[in-house]
């Protein structure tokens, strides 16, 4: 396991106009830097998503303990998941074209930040919003997998801080200290739940289902207040990424 916590302190001086990364030399993480000796790269790391994976705290961890992997962060603050899975495919497919190996780290966000995603379920043939906003969920999943299906592709999809309800692999939000048992489709968006009870037409939900899914919301937002390695609803320590980490560096071990 290549640690993150060997590479940098866990935490960052700061005053009035900037922040200072810190390493575990108590230096500035860019002072101890020596040129590569190397023009080559062992393998591409691509990674996607929302703001959460669209932090120097990644970009720093995988430049300081994987120096050997081009990394390629199309990753975006407020991008929805169909923006996240139309890029990850078309990007995966022109950079299969190289001779690199590639891992590919894609990590879905809440649903309901692309409009079109209210097309991919029919609201009728689910019994509550939850529900909804999950089914929604694997058929963005299913899209993705289905995209880089003819491709040579290691990959690692999650989601960043909503249920994983597709497979097993680790959250960023699960390296960020934070526990909630509920299962939550949706943190920042609230507005989202308004958006579809003012479209009672179409959305047939019970009116409590609204409010449970508010009031989750709200709780889930408190939990993320809690930990130490969250700022503003968002990762804020390099220890966030580390399951990235130890996926990208699964290339070692496996060649």
């Amino acid at each position: 396991m290549y640690s993150i916590a060997e590479h940098f302190k866990s935490f960052f001086q700061s005053n009035d106009q900037f922040d200072t990364l810190i390493d575990n030399e108590g230096m500035p993480h860019g002072f101890a830097y020596k040129p590569s000796r190397t023009k080559d790269y062992d393998f591409i790391l691509y990674t996607n998503g929302c703001s959460f994976v669209d932090k120097k705290y990644l970009d720093e961890a995988v430049t300081q303990i994987l120096p050997s992997a081009l990394h390629i962060n199309r990753a975006k603050g407020g991008h929805g998941n169909l923006e996240i899975v139309d890029r990850s495919i078309r990007d995966l497919h022109y950079l299969s074209q190289t001779q690199l190996p590639i891992r590919a780290y894609i990590s879905f966000s809440e649903v309901g930040r692309n409009r079109a995603e209210f097309a991919l379920v029919k609201p009728k043939t689910c019994d509550t919003l939850n529900e909804y906003f999950k089914q929604i969920l694997l058929q963005e999943y299913s899209q993705l997998e289905q995209g880089l299906a003819d491709l040579n592709v290691d990959t690692y999809i999650t989601t960043s801080f909503v249920s994983n309800s597709f497979n097993n692999n680790r959250r960023i939000i699960d390296d960020c200290d934070v526990h909630f048992d509920q299962e939550v489709y949706g943190a920042f968006t609230t507005g989202l739940v308004e958006y579809i009870k003012q479209r009672n037409n179409l959305f047939k939900f019970d009116t409590q289902d609204f409010v449970n899914e508010l009031d989750k919301i709200h709780s889930y937002l408190q939990a993320m207040d809690h930990s130490d390695l969250i700022s503003n609803y968002h990762p804020n320590r390099w220890e966030c990424y580390q399951s990235i980490i130890d996926f990208a560096a699964e290339h070692y071990n496996e060649n």
